[in-house]
């Protein structure tokens, strides 16, 4: 690995353990500015898990993070051209699970993936985890799940699908995250298509969304 490349994953390592600390010391937010940047590696706090106790909630995350962290450390390149898909549950559904948990709902989905994109990349690396904002995907790539292997194999691509999470949480369009950890890499950054909040018929839209927006951990 380039050594500028294995400095700036020892420098995103560092944030992520400053981040881990920080998060075990942080409280319910109540001021008007997200204390989770959307572009910087953050691990989960209670801003986040609102709806869900965060100690109840972080249990199954980490070890679900800890199940990636292993299967990237797993990768090898081959020299040929392969794939690797991140994200939050709508990425987890190709996996079959939810939190790393069997879901009745994605039964079947793994196997649609072998036959798809599978056919043209065998065996996708996937690693998305339910509920997650772009910064807490930063975090999971920062301390661990973008494997020294993966970071240097010029064959690999990455297909990010991260933020529907983000939206209505205060947080504004940047790609600074992006680039720094994926410096060395082709990013094509495309816009989230309109969603509609649950329950509503309206599409969602940032003069729409209260302050208050819901976020139900596990569902995307």
């Amino acid at each position: 690995m380039p050594t500028d490349a294995l400095e700036d994953l020892m420098h995103q390592k560092a944030h992520a353990q400053k981040s881990r600390a920080k998060a075990r010391r942080s409280k319910h937010h109540r001021g008007g500015v997200p204390p989770e940047p959307a572009d910087a590696p953050v691990l989960r706090t209670a801003w986040s898990t609102r709806l869900v106790p965060h100690n109840e909630f972080m249990g199954p995350w980490e070890r679900c993070h800890a199940t990636l962290v292993n299967d990237a450390r797993a990768y090898r390149a081959t020299g040929r051209p392969q794939i690797a898909l991140l994200g939050d549950s709508i990425t987890e559904s190709w996996r079959g699970t939810g939190l790393c948990r069997k879901l009745g709902r994605c039964q079947g989905v793994p196997g649609v993936l072998q036959a798809t994109l599978g056919a043209r990349w065998p065996q996708p690396t996937v690693l998305g985890i339910a509920a997650d904002h772009t910064q807490h995907l930063l975090w999971r790539l920062a301390d661990g799940e973008l494997s020294p292997a993966m970071a240097s194999d010029p064959q690999l691509a990455f297909v990010v699908l991260i933020g529907t999470n983000n939206l209505g949480r205060g947080h504004t369009l940047r790609g600074g995250g992006v680039e720094r950890t994926f410096f060395s890499a082709h990013v094509f950054l495309l816009l989230l298509q309109a969603t509609r909040q649950r329950r509503r018929s309206r599409a969602w839209s940032p003069s729409r969304a209260p302050s208050s927006t819901k976020h139900r951990a596990g569902c995307c």
